[in-house]
């Protein structure tokens, strides 16, 4: 498992065994917040949506068919961006193609511009370590405006009554649920979870807590309750994102049993 900031970008930085998880983890990640629009080039998915998170802002270079140069790839994405107004930027884990692309990065002038955890957790250790403190809980299959009110106001406040903001929740793949837990009528913490059902796992997105509630048992019981509802639909594994640096949630995850699988960078290039 890799440290918080102990990114290997290249395929070898793994064993040849880890490859096909953190590809499908890769995958699976990208279908729930799709970009509008996704132009796809040999292989690489150049997604934009309007500036908002720098996933649906990036490229994912999934893989390499070959079809065009390497120098020419690099062109033809920078200038996608460029006609929308945009800082190009990649979205590199261990499975992007071609090895060795963040080195190459580099070179071209790009520097790291966030470092994620993708994290994994089998559902009933989640479920046993999680503590269902008995706070109400609400869920909902379909984005409601009440919800990403209070996402907003805990974790985004930049982005309120954002249109785009709002579609990549509209979009998600089903089954999806939108969990919030609320004390004296109140909404104190709120999550997403989507099941991918072919493949066993579901995803966590977007949890918060009210300032206040933290340190309060409010997370744990959501994170229960979310896994509960991804079991009952199949799911044997969860897994979610995290900011390698936000020590406070990386701590939390690591007592429900959630350990880091890898890394992925997003790479800006300065214009």
């Amino acid at each position: 498992m890799t440290g918080p900031h102990d990114l290997k970008a290249d395929a070898d930085s793994h064993s040849t065994a880890e490859q096909p998880l953190i590809a499908t983890l890769d995958r699976l990640a990208a279908s729930v917040h799709q970009a509008e629009v996704v132009a796809h080039l040999d292989g690489w998915q150049l997604r934009y949506h309007y500036g908002v998170t720098r996933r649906a802002n990036s490229t994912w270079p999934q893989n390499h068919e070959g079809g065009l140069e390497l120098a020419q790839k690099f062109q033809l994405a920078e200038a996608f961006y460029a006609n929308i107004c945009q800082a190009p930027r990649f979205q590199v884990s261990p499975a992007s193609a071609p090895q060795g692309l963040k080195d190459i990065l580099h070179e071209r002038g790009y520097a790291s511009d966030s470092v994620t955890n993708v994290q994994i957790a089998d559902i009933n250790t989640v479920m046993m370590q999680a503590n269902p403190k008995r706070f109400e809980v609400w869920l909902k299959p379909r984005l409601e405006p009440q919800w990403l009110e209070h996402d907003t106001r805990f974790a985004h406040p930049g982005r309120a009554n954002n249109a785009a903001y709002r579609t990549l929740f509209e979009n998600a793949p089903q089954p999806c649920v939108f969990v919030s837990l609320r004390q004296d009528n109140a909404v104190i913490a709120l999550g997403q979870c989507v099941v991918h059902p072919d493949e066993g796992f579901a995803g966590l997105f977007n949890i918060s807590t009210r300032p206040n509630m933290r340190r309060r048992g409010a997370a744990t019981a959501l994170l229960h309750h979310l896994a509960s509802w991804a079991q009952r639909q199949g799911a044997k594994q969860l897994y979610l994102q995290v900011e390698a640096g936000n020590t406070s949630a990386n701590a939390l995850y690591a007592k429900l049993g959630f350990t880091t699988c890898y890394q992925y960078e997003h790479l800006v290039k300065a214009t």
